[in-house]
């Protein structure tokens, strides 16, 4: 229950903010940054149909098309943050927007709803919109994948906007902030729990994993190898630390082998014993 109830909070908070992002720095500017958000902002500018009907009408017809391919539970969560989003969009419309910058909103409202967006797909939901038809496109016509289906239906729409707008700057404004969205998604579901990996080549492989085990109280794990040049055996040492533990190993490293080879890259998140669960 408990589990539950996180899941719908957060399902519920996502879908909260990005009413705000949509109505509070996308809409006030015309900017309609794909999904059915921007098919609402479109009929909204044009016709006055408020965008919370329109993403409702969309999202609950793509729902009842693809619920074949959901889960009962998956089914029930993406209902949830469709009704939710429609809720709030309706109830953010009446606050004035924040800024009068067109940049600036569509970075913030870019921001705001990728923050949304990410939290609620984290839940294994969804606000509705793009990724339903891309699923539905990518099973009639399987030739490309979800990704290019979301990427065309975003870019129809962005076109779709300027033509009725008869301004191609949005397109600019609407591409920058569809991008600065997709990229916090991918931030908020892929994790941010940032750390570094580590791989060490070393003759003293043994001396400098007893040390890194001990000083920082990190496990460490042997690779055997195949050193091409030399045509010799060996082990490589891989590590993952946190940030601030780098340059206490790569110390450690030098101090007991000045001709230690390191390789240092980004980890998004790390999942096990000393790190999350």
């Amino acid at each position: 229950m408990n589990k539950k109830f996180k899941d719908y909070f957060f399902i519920l908070l996502g879908s909260f903010l990005i009413a705000i992002g949509v109505n509070w720095f996308l809409v006030p500017h015309k900017i309609a940054a794909g999904g059915a958000s921007g098919i609402g902002t479109i009929l909204y500018v044009m016709l006055g149909v408020p965008i919370s009907v329109t993403a409702l009408i969309i999202n609950v017809s793509l729902l009842i098309a693809g619920y074949k391919s959901l889960s009962r539970q998956s089914f029930f969560k993406a209902l949830f943050g469709m009704l939710a989003l429609s809720l709030f969009l309706g109830v953010t419309s009446v606050v004035r927007p924040f800024s009068n910058d067109v940049l600036l909103s569509s970075i913030y409202g870019g921001v705001i709803v990728g923050v949304g967006v990410g939290l609620a797909v984290s839940r294994n939901a969804s606000t509705g919109g793009t990724d339903f038809a891309a699923v539905m496109l990518n099973k009639i016509y399987p030739r490309f994948s979800v990704a290019v289906y979301i990427l065309i239906i975003d870019a129809i729409i962005i076109l779709a906007s300027s033509i009725a707008f008869e301004d191609y700057s949005v397109i600019l404004y609407a591409t920058l902030s569809l991008y600065i969205t997709t990229r916090m998604a991918d931030d908020i579901i892929e994790g941010v729990d940032f750390a570094k990996s580590i791989f060490i080549i070393s003759d003293k492989c043994d001396e400098i994993s007893k040390c890194i085990i001990t000083d920082l109280d990190r496990g460490v794990t042997g690779i055997y190898i195949r050193k091409m040049y030399s045509e010799n055996d060996g082990m490589m040492l891989m590590c993952i630390i946190r940030k601030n533990q780098f340059l206490k190993l790569k110390k450690i490293v030098k101090d007991i082998d000045e001709n230690a080879f390191i390789i240092l890259t980004d980890v998004r998140e790390v999942l096990g014993e000393g790190f999350k669960k």
